[in-house]
């Protein structure tokens, strides 16, 4: 799936906006149910994974962490992990919709239970953790659907 140079170009301001807000997200609400940045990164791994894009998102999501709980980089923890296997799924797999959400649910979780709740110290309830993944699966099946679109787009004569 390949998008046409023009998305490209359109998708970087739009990482911007996803950044502000999450950060506008924790800092009135106190906590994140929606982790858009993760989402966004999980969707163009598998659509458009270009060096820098996922770079970038990387760096976003390490200051969003920076800013949010005062430790730049926690992130990365998974991101690598996620990245190297969703690279491998794509060269070796039929990509479709689930492998992108077992990936984001995957990454999701070490977030919420190793990063937040062992290694921060914060306490999440079991509802409050489902409702996390419910809202981040529903964003994340918004995003590939604008991709998708995207991508066809580009597609027309």
């Amino acid at each position: 799936m390949k998008l046409t140079s023009v998305t490209s170009i359109s998708i970087y301001p739009i990482l911007f906006i996803l950044f502000w807000i999450d950060l506008s997200q924790f800092f009135l609400f106190e906590t994140q149910y929606a982790y858009l940045i993760l989402c966004f990164y999980c969707t163009v791994l598998f659509f458009k994974p270009t060096l820098q894009l996922l770079c970038l998102a990387a760096i976003f999501f390490s200051l969003e962490s920076f800013a949010n709980y005062g430790q730049f980089g926690l992130p990365l923890f998974y991101l690598t992990p996620i990245t190297a296997i969703g690279f491998i799924l794509r060269h070796h797999v039929y990509i479709n919709h689930l492998q992108m959400l077992i990936l984001m649910i995957a990454s999701l979780l070490i977030q919420i239970l190793l990063l937040e709740g062992y290694w921060l110290g914060f306490s999440n309830t079991i509802s409050c953790t489902i409702g996390k993944i419910i809202a981040n699966i529903v964003i994340t099946s918004c995003f590939s659907l604008t991709l998708s679109a995207w991508d066809m787009q580009g597609n027309r004569s």
